[in-house]
């Protein structure tokens, strides 16, 4: 048993016209099995199920996957989506900010954000987009921890940081200050066992510098 609702417009004949049906479909004879069809040009674009043979019992299901969208760029948008549970994407697909980011999974575990032509990035802000918030910042292949108006450089706090490399423990964009310096010892001018047995390195604006450590 089967129940179909056409509504058409700009009627010209009995084969040129803009129809849009909507089947309500037993398709067993069985009341569990009613399913609401909506079609357009005879095709089906979206369909609820009741249960019975029809399996995605209450679920709105596309008539072809990956090929109908609801709303549109820029106008005639749903204002808000409520989830009660989760929203899941495919692995390939992403989350996309008309015209700004995106955040994508590109491994599992892993997020990936990109500007919106997937081409770069620029920073994470947290918390808010003036010189009261910090922000982490790509520049080229470094991360740089700045405030969230990119004014200046912002504080980093962390029980201990681990370098791979004895080049460079820190780097200033000033040189360092000429001073006398008073020592009870002498010191070699390079790293040498037991006079110190290690030495820290230092960018001094461009310029490796060493501090003796035993």
């Amino acid at each position: 048993m089967s129940f179909t609702y056409n509504m058409t417009d700009a009627w010209t004949d009995g084969s040129t016209y803009t129809a849009i049906k909507m089947n309500v479909t037993d398709t067993s004879s069985n009341a569990a099995s009613l399913l609401m069809d909506l079609q357009v040009g005879g095709a089906s674009k979206f369909s609820v199920g009741k249960g019975g043979v029809i399996t995605f019992s209450g679920n709105i299901i596309a008539g072809t996957d990956n090929t109908y969208d609801i709303g549109a760029v820029g106008a005639t948008r749903p204002r808000i989506v409520f989830v009660g549970t989760a929203i899941e994407l495919s692995a390939t697909a992403y989350i996309y900010f008309n015209a700004r980011s995106q955040l994508k999974s590109s491994a599992n575990g892993d997020f990936l954000l990109q500007n919106a032509s997937a081409s770069d990035f620029g920073s994470i802000k947290l918390g808010g987009l003036t010189s009261s918030f910090p922000a982490l910042k790509r520049s080229t292949t470094t991360i740089q921890v700045r405030l969230a108006d990119d004014s200046a450089d912002a504080g980093l706090t962390a029980l201990s940081i681990s370098t791979s490399t004895a080049a460079t423990f820190h780097t200033t964009t000033a040189a360092l200050t000429d001073g006398a310096g008073v020592a009870t010892g002498t010191l070699l001018t390079a790293p040498a066992a037991g006079n110190p047995t290690k030495w820290i390195g230092i960018n001094d604006n461009g310029t490796t510098r060493y501090i003796p450590a035993w």
